[in-house]
Parts: C-alpha cells; structure tokens; sequence
C-alpha cells in the first residue's frame, strides 16, 4: 500500500507501509460484519411485526417501504413529527442557531458546536424538541400514511420488543444467538433503537466513522429511550466527531439523555 490508510471521520491515520494497517484492514471488517448481523436482527423483528397486523414487507425491514415512491408506514422520526407537540417555548439553552450542548464534570453548559462537515447540530431540551424545531410539515411520508408499527412515544424498544415479537420468534433468535431469552429480547430492542431509531448514526457506522465499541456504548445508552426522543439524540449523535473516544462518548451521551429523559 503506497499512500497513508485512514479511518472516515479522520478517527485516526496510518502512514504508508505501516504495520497496523492489516490490523486496522481487519478491524474494520469485523466492526462491519457485527453491525449487519445488528441491521439482519432488526430487519427480521420489524418484519415479523408487520406480518403480525397484516403489513407485507416487500424490500429490506429498515427501509419500511416496497417501494420509493410508495412508503407502508412512517419512520420513528416522522411518527414523532405526527404525533408529539412542540413545546410552548424555545429551547433556553439555544443562543443561536449554531448552539450545541456539551457536559463537562456533570453540569450542562453552552459551548461551540462539536460538528462534522455541518454548522447546524441539534441540542437536546428537556421538552425533547430541536432548535431550531421540526414541524410535521417536515414530515417526509403523507400524513395520511400510517405510523411506524407499534408507534408508542413514551415507550422504548425494549417495550416494544415484548409486545410485537411473539415468542416463537423470540426462541429462534435465541437459538441462532446462542443466548437467553432475555438476552436475546435485548438484543432485538437496541438493533431496533440503533437500525430504526437512529437512522442518521447508522449512516455513520455504515460509512466507518464509528466502531463496533462505539455502537455498543449508544445501544446501552438508548436501551430504554423513549421513542419520542430517539430523533434528537439521532441528531446529536449525527454532529459527534468520530474521533470521539468510546468513554467520552458514554459520559456526554448519558448525561445528554438524563436531561431528556430524567429517571424515575
């Protein structure tokens, strides 16, 4: 190899001939492999939940269409855009457009946006709302167009999980996983939260900006997010800098999602 290997995102980089670049060659490789069986497991569970109410999948589960001009049913992000109102009031944290929110030692404060290749990355409001906000004008599918199957705001996947896959379906995957049921119906609700919740991000992951690691540490972090706020952090998570490192990144992201999301 005569030119200098990189990961996308600038997350690191090799010179030529160094003797990491296998090891980052096969790396990437498995950090692929990992996320599709993470895409197969979520494309499996939505399919089976839309075969369960009468819904044909035509095309690839993530996609939620048989065709691209005739969508079967919203995405998370649109459902959202249908269903949830806007608060009353701006975001307070927002000073302007380009307003970012970081964490450093537990407390939330105003800082130049963490960006890549855009000036406009979302915060995170208490309301679960962008600012600047989405309206349901931004919706991309017809209104008239159902919700996502099994729609439910303030439920996560997880929930969802135990009501739309039935147990014989749950067994398989048990099965094919070598795991427990519980473990298992773990597993369907993050690559459900990550493949459907956080489109954006997984674009990312896709293209190598991001590793199995750093998968791992949002799946934990979203595993019981309200799918009324899976769009926000899909944005945050969009502006993060891929060469974020995995601690930081479940520090801010943690925090991020107890403002959001407080706990009970």
């Amino acid at each position: 190899m005569d030119e200098a290997t990189s990961a996308n995102g600038s997350r690191f980089s090799l010179p030529a001939h160094s003797p990491l670049t296998e090891l980052a060659s096969r790396s990437a490789e498995c950090d692929r492999i990992q996320f599709s069986v993470i895409e197969s497991l979520a494309d499996y569970a939505l399919t089976r939940a839309c075969a369960a109410v009468g819904l044909p999948m035509e095309s690839r589960g993530r996609e939620a269409k048989s065709s691209a001009a005739s969508p079967r049913f919203a995405t998370v992000a649109d459902s959202v855009l249908r269903t949830v109102p806007r608060p009353a009031s701006p975001d307070p944290w927002a000073d302007s457009d380009t307003a970012a929110v970081s964490m450093s030692a537990g407390a939330v404060t105003s800082s130049a946006p963490e960006v890549t290749g855009t000036t406009d990355p979302g915060t995170l409001s208490a309301a679960g709302a962008e600012v600047p906000g989405a309206t349901e004008a931004d919706a991309k599918v017809p209104v008239d167009v159902a919700l996502f199957p099994g729609f439910e705001p303030e439920e996560g996947f997880s929930a969802w999980t135990c009501t739309h896959l039935a147990k014989d379906d749950l067994r398989q995957v048990t099965a094919i996983l070598g795991t427990t049921i519980g473990r298992a119906k773990r597993k369907v609700g993050t690559a459900m939260t990550l493949v459907h919740g956080l489109p954006q991000f997984c674009q990312r992951v896709r293209a190598g900006e991001f590793t199995a690691a750093h998968v791992e540490v949002v799946m934990y972090a979203c595993d019981t997010l309200a799918m009324r706020h899976l769009p926000v952090v899909d944005r945050y998570l969009k502006q993060r800098r891929a060469d974020v490192t995995c601690e930081t990144l479940k520090r801010t992201l943690l925090q991020q999602i107890m403002v959001i999301q407080p706990p009970v």
